[in-house]
Formats: structure tokens, sequence, C-alpha cells
């Protein structure tokens, strides 16, 4: 009699999570590849750029929120904002952000759990990465807990007692989303030069100044609205500056329509 002939073996079960995987980084590499081989035949020209970037200076729509002016330590501190990262990001050839998460910690019992996030700038021509890399705490201040998760108490600015406590998915992303804007601006910012830097912050002061020199009470009342917005009353605002707010100059008007940008 002849031996039974035996069976193969089953072939395994593709494993489609590390096929997919394998899959999205093949794509991503050949992105970059192409990226990079892009910006090695098409390099930027930073003449363009500079003329690009005052163009957009020039308009009051962007000047508008462009520029933010803070105090710190009794002095003050003008600089670019995120909306000017963003719109000095569309003319920069040859570059792209990113944002990764790097890591995920739980929220176990009372203890908050944490999420870690990298960005990066990636410059194509000079094959230079930057990164920046935040960590954030999945909590909001409350002053009354409910029935959130409480991690603790502090007191804030005004000296009130306020809870630490768990956050919803909409309150983390919105605390996330945040925080990825200021590390992108953050990194635009550096990659710029300085000098470029400085003449668009010239460019929308001027621009701002004019706009406000040409309809000072429109300009008013819009910078009146801006801190209405964020909750800040006339009341407030006039004890802010020392005089009623129907004798404001227009630098004074511009001043303030920075501060409201910074909040």
């Amino acid at each position: 009699m002849t031996e039974p002939t035996a069976l193969p073996a089953p072939l395994p079960e593709p494993d489609h999570q590390h096929t997919g995987i394998a899959a999205a980084q093949a794509r991503e590499v050949a992105q970059q590849q192409a990226m990079f081989a892009v910006a090695a035949t098409h390099r930027r020209n930073p003449d363009e750029l500079r003329q690009n970037l005052l163009k957009e200076c020039a308009n009051p729509v962007f000047a508008d929120k462009a520029i933010y002016n803070l105090e710190f330590g009794n002095e003050p501190v003008r600089g670019p904002t995120i909306r000017f990262a963003e719109g000095a990001m569309r003319h920069i050839r040859n570059a792209g952000i990113e944002s990764v998460m790097v890591s995920d910690t739980p929220t176990i019992g009372n203890r908050c759990g944490r999420r870690t996030w990298r960005c990066t700038f990636m410059d194509f021509e000079n094959v230079r990465p930057w990164t920046d890399e935040f960590t954030i705490d999945k909590s909001i201040e409350r002053r009354n807990p409910g029935d959130r998760v409480v991690f603790g108490t502090r007191q804030n600015a005004k000296g009130d007692s306020v809870f630490v406590v768990s956050c919803t998915d909409a309150e983390l992303l919105a605390k996330e989303n945040a925080a990825k804007s200021k590390s992108i601006r953050n990194l635009i910012l550096r990659w710029l030069d300085p000098d470029l830097l400085a003449d668009c912050s010239e460019a929308i002061h001027k621009t701002n100044l004019g706009e406000a020199e040409k309809n000072p009470e429109q300009a008013r009342r819009q910078m009146i609205d801006g801190f209405d917005q964020v909750g800040v009353p006339v009341a407030e605002l006039e004890t802010y500056v020392g005089q009623p707010l129907t004798t404001l100059s227009p630098v004074q008007i511009v001043e303030l329509r920075e501060l409201w940008s910074a909040l």
C-alpha cells in the first residue's frame, strides 16, 4: 500500500496591520524623495520670498492679526503671531511641516495622563529638519469640578482656587491644536531670516497705522468689539489705558489691536 500524501501546511494569515504600516511608510519615503528631487532642481528665491511676504504685510486683513503686543516684566514685547507664520508658510517653497504624537500616557485613577507631540519643519533644500517637542496634560482648570476626576488644586493669578480636572476629548483636542500651532509658529520664525522678520514687522505696523489714520472711528470700534469677544469690557480697557476710549490716537488704537491679537 502507498503511503498517504501529506497535506501541505496552511498558509499563514496575512498580517494586514503590518502590511498597512509598511505601505504607509513606503508612501512617506516616496513623497519625501520626490520633494527632495524637486527642491534640488527648483530652488527657492530669497528675494521672491521677501517680496511676497511684504505684499502680504501690506494687506490690511492680514496685517490686522499678524502682530501681537504684550508686556512681560513691565517691558513691551512685540512679535509675529500664528496667523503671520501661516501666511509666511504659504510662500516658503521646498519646505514642509509635520506633527506626530510620540507618546500617549493614559489617565489612571487620579494620575493625569499626558501626550507628547513632535513638530518638524523640514527644509528640503538644505536637508535640515527643525524640531520641537511639547507635552500636554489631559487636564483642564475649572472653578467647579462637577463629576470630573480631580487631580489637584491651585491658585490662579487673581488668587482664586481652581480645580485641575480631567478634560473631555474636545477640550483635549483644542488644547493640543493650540500647542501645535504655537510650536509650528516658533519653528517657522526660527527658520525665517531675522532681517526679513524685522522688515515684515515694520511693514505690518505701517499698514495697521495707515488703516487707523484713514478711519479712526471704525478702527476704534473694531478694537473694542475684539476685546469684548474675549471678555474685556470698555470699563477695564479705559482703566488700562488711563483715559476714555473716545480720546485714543491712531497709534494707541493700533497698540491695543496688537494686544487684542495676543489675547
